[in-house]
């Protein structure tokens, strides 16, 4: 950066950003999928076209490709706050703050321990390999994890209607229809990058990209599959309060082993690759036995009823 302005920019956005999951959140939980939609492509579109206009045309460099990110926030926030905006104008009243902590943590805890699921090999990559090998595994991840980012809004999409089915006790099979999308969009698309991955780590990386991350491109897609159907169980059973709390803490323990796994394990890219798969695997078999015991408890208590 030439100057400073990049930086003050930068304060607006992080202050937008922490925004964006409050309007986001409730045009989710009121189940408006149309803006939702429109509001995260406006910030995508808005970003991109100002931050190519400021860099190309006026010649503004970073600070103009921050100016873009900022005006894609402000018009996604705009949006969305405008489509909620009876949620913002309504009169304040109290409420249980128990009641919604008892909620709420248990979700935390499972967001961060997804998170660090999806997230962290990158960072003990960039710790213990050099520069060149992390960069062809970062290049490798950006193409795999956009498997991920083709499959969540599937997830997204199914958890505040599974919140209203439970509330309602209705009876719904879109955890069925959903879990199948996602098995068939993750395992084409990992298939199609494996068999186009040098093509593809051409295209959009260098040359000397091709081989490297083309080797441990299968290793890297296959790795998101099991993560990706865990994700649609996981959001599932945080959808229903009974198996939430200890769901949550079996996946933050099992975060907690996977940083472990990582830090003893990481000997080369591809052994980093089977522990992240490993991990995934074991994700999914935790809400698998977790889901099992629900429909368990749920098909005694309808016994009982009878």
């Amino acid at each position: 950066m030439n100057s400073p302005l990049g930086l003050w920019i930068t304060l607006f956005i992080v202050l937008l950003q922490l925004w964006v999951p409050l309007c986001w959140g409730v045009l989710q939980g009121q189940q408006n999928f149309l803006w939702l939609g429109w509001s995260m492509m406006v910030n995508g579109i808005g970003r991109l076209t100002v931050a190519a206009i400021a860099v190309l045309v006026i010649g503004a460099g970073a600070a103009g490709m921050m100016v873009g990110v900022l005006m894609g926030l402000g018009a996604a926030i705009a949006l969305a706050g405008w489509q909620t905006r009876s949620v913002w104008q309504a009169k304040p009243q109290s409420f249980d703050w128990r009641g919604v902590l008892a909620q709420i943590v248990p979700l935390l805890l499972a967001f961060c321990g997804f998170q660090i699921l999806f997230t962290a090999d990158t960072l003990v990559v960039k710790s213990y390999f050099s520069d060149a090998d992390a960069d062809f595994y970062v290049s490798a991840g950006t193409l795999s994890r956009a498997l991920m980012w083709l499959v969540l809004p599937l997830a997204s999409v199914m958890f505040p209607r599974l919140v209203h089915s439970a509330a309602r006790s209705e009876k719904t099979n879109l955890m069925g229809m959903v879990l199948l999308g996602t098995a068939v969009l993750s395992i084409v698309g990992a298939a199609g990058l494996s068999l186009l991955g040098p093509w593809v780590v051409k295209f959009v990386y260098k040359e000397s990209y091709v081989q490297v991350a083309a080797s441990i491109l299968p290793w890297y897609s296959f790795a998101m599959i099991p993560l990706a159907l865990g994700n649609v169980l996981l959001n599932h059973l945080l959808a229903r309060p009974a198996s939430q709390l200890p769901l949550a803490v079996g996946v933050l323990i099992l975060a907690i082993g996977y940083i472990l796994g990582l830090i003893v394990f990481h000997s080369s890219l591809v052994r980093v690759l089977q522990v992240m798969g490993v991990c995934n695997v074991l994700l999914l078999g935790l809400c698998a036995l977790f889901q099992l015991k629900s429909r368990e408890s749920g098909a005694g208590v309808l016994g009982a009823r009878r």
